[in-house]
């Protein structure tokens, strides 16, 4: 028997056309008064039944176990003298001996409550690389056009001491001070996607410690995996 769809009847057609509209008038209010709701719906829907192959990937952050002993009087004397605040740091801008950092495809940075946007030029250099090959190696996968976020960059010694009263774990010899160092959080991430589910920004993490573990393997950085500080440690050569 061969099916007509001709035969279905307009009452049926005209029933099924308003319960797609009361639900979509259902769902308008429960997203504006309880957005988390259709979030932790999605969240469920990706953990749980989708199944995504470029959230597979290989394991790169804990590859990245540098210490400080291992680098601090290299990276303390190829950088700038430390600076006293943001007064001095402006001075060595003027002289060229660091550089304002800007956002750029790969990486964006949030608002730094203990450093400032200034970097050496080879750090400058060596953020622009990893934001370039992150960006090339998501180019074929659903999370395109995704940006690791920026948490820290060049410290004064008076942001350090600042730092230090909720962080005890902030070195006074930290290169940070020497305009050498950043931070990246593998915690968050800015994507076009409405949500990142865990296993995206798992995959999107280690994609990311990939990216440094290269350039670390090619002798251009030091990098550490900072478990207690969400985020990757990353000093420049």
């Amino acid at each position: 028997m061969i099916f007509n769809t001709m035969t279905v009847k307009p009452e049926k057609f005209r029933f099924f056309l308003f319960l797609t509209v009361i639900g979509l008038f259902l769902m308008i209010p429960l997203y504006l008064l309880r957005p988390q709701v259709l979030k932790g719906c999605y969240l469920l829907f990706i953990n749980r039944f989708a199944n995504w192959d470029n959230n597979i990937h290989k394991v790169y952050s804990i590859k990245l176990n540098d210490k400080l002993v291992d680098y601090y009087s290299i990276s303390s004397s190829t950088g700038i003298p430390t600076c006293k605040d943001e007064t001095e740091l402006k001075e060595r801008f003027d002289k060229g001996k660091i550089h304002i950092v800007s956002t750029r495809e790969g990486f964006t940075f949030e608002k730094m409550r203990y450093s400032y946007p200034y970097l050496t030029r080879g750090s400058n250099l060596l953020l622009e690389e990893i934001g370039d090959n992150f960006t090339e190696k998501l180019s074929e996968t659903r999370l395109k056009q995704s940006r690791f976020i920026i948490t820290s960059m060049t410290r004064t010694s008076s942001t350090i001491e600042a730092l230090r009263k909720s962080n005890f774990n902030a070195s006074v010899n930290s290169p940070h001070l020497n305009g050498n160092a950043f931070d990246i959080t593998y915690a968050r991430f800015r994507s076009n996607r409405l949500f990142l589910s865990g296993h995206d920004k798992k995959f999107l993490k280690e994609v990311l410690a990939e990216t440094i573990w290269e350039l670390r393997e090619q002798n251009k950085c030091w990098a550490t995996y900072e478990r207690s500080q969400n985020c990757f440690h990353v000093v420049a050569k």
